[in-house]
């Protein structure tokens, strides 16, 4: 499954900055896959933080084996010496382990942040440990599905921002006009900025466009 969007919110950014306009143009529709179970998702966020996209692949392929695929007995089940076997840190498994004694214990409904607004799911989310605001607003976007998420502290972000605007983007309002240009889109510009971040081509057909 894939987040939803299309031509509405391509064609408002497009138009609310013609470099913007230009981006996707070039790029086409971008596909990012969402998980809509929220706790799936932060389990994942929670694997992914500060490693490398190939070394998350191999370890949540690995606790996905160790858990028959997130398993409600086999998540109650395992220990530590198990999460450590597919390369998760110590600290991430006490991170995990009380996210699932939320769930499958203290019976947290987590389909409940469904209903709260993007400020007040974040606030509820980084009172978990292990979830920073990061990790909340990667939740909101790729389990939530919420359109006007710019995540101002992260690297790929800001990298992208400064190669499409040729700004050194590093105090907060210098950012803020970003976020504010694209509402209430800011999500699918993020997806753009993503790219651009990883495009190693970006300024050879960047620079040489119509912008």
């Amino acid at each position: 499954m894939h987040f939803e969007y299309g031509n509405v919110e391509k064609d408002y950014l497009s138009k609310k900055d013609k470099k913007m306009g230009f981006v996707i143009n070039h790029y086409g529709h971008i596909y990012r896959e969402v998980e809509k179970d929220i706790f799936k998702a932060l389990i994942k966020n929670i694997l992914s933080q500060q490693i490398s996209s190939k070394a998350y692949e191999t370890i949540l392929n690995r606790f996905i084996d160790l858990t028959d695929d997130f398993d409600k007995k086999r998540l109650l089940a395992i220990d530590e010496n198990d999460y450590r076997e597919c390369g998760i840190s110590k600290r991430k498994c006490e991170y995990i382990k009380t996210m699932i004694e939320h769930k499958y214990i203290y019976g947290y409904d987590f389909d409940a942040l469904k209903e709260l607004n993007d400020d007040e799911a974040i606030d509820a989310l980084i009172k978990f440990p292990g979830v920073g605001k990061w990790t909340a607003q990667m939740t909101l976007i790729f389990s939530l599905g919420r359109k006007d998420i710019l995540a101002l502290d992260d690297f790929g972000i800001r990298k992208g921002l400064s190669m499409m605007y040729g700004e050194d983007i590093n105090d907060k309002s210098a950012i803020k006009k970003y976020k504010d240009m694209f509402s209430p889109y800011s999500t699918i510009a993020s997806f753009y900025i993503w790219e651009i971040a990883m495009d190693k081509a970006f300024n050879k057909w960047y620079l040489n466009g119509t912008v």
